[in-house]
């Protein structure tokens, strides 16, 4: 929900360019689901609709795979995502990002390789009509 706080664990090349300007998201509602060890996250976006959420999409948010920690999870976003919008159509966004964060030093050529390959996987699961995250669509966050 918004209002969930943030946290940024230390990186290498120095801290999360969200982390001066976010403390919490501050989005609409968000449902994430992930699977070990994959190389992304499936969420729905939610706009409050009146009394009522009404999902606005599906977005594949390319990540290093998700961590467990005591207090929580963690993982790194790679930049680049992919909207499945409600009528189905498919929109790649931020893919200069992924270029971006290699340029930076953020990734390796071997990450950017490895979200490349996670980005075929993703659209064979589209693509199967019965992808493992489809157990979640029509959930909705409570009003």
């Amino acid at each position: 929900r918004p209002g969930t706080p943030f946290t940024f664990h230390d990186h290498p090349q120095g801290p999360h360019p969200w982390a001066a300007e976010h403390a919490s998201w501050e989005g609409p509602a968000l449902l994430q689901a992930t699977r070990a060890g994959d190389r992304y996250g499936a969420w729905w976006f939610y706009d409050r609709v009146g009394e009522t959420w009404q999902q606005r999409c599906l977005y594949l948010n390319f990540q290093a795979p998700m961590v467990r920690l005591a207090d929580g999870y963690a993982t790194d976003d790679h930049g680049l995502d992919l909207i499945v919008h409600p009528d189905g159509r498919r929109e790649w966004k931020d893919v200069e990002d992924l270029h971006g964060q290699l340029a930076e030093g953020r990734i390796d050529e071997q990450t950017v390789l490895a979200v490349l390959a996670e980005t075929a996987l993703v659209l064979a699961e589209l693509d199967s009509g019965d992808p493992w995250w489809s157990r979640w669509d029509g959930w909705l966050p409570d009003a």
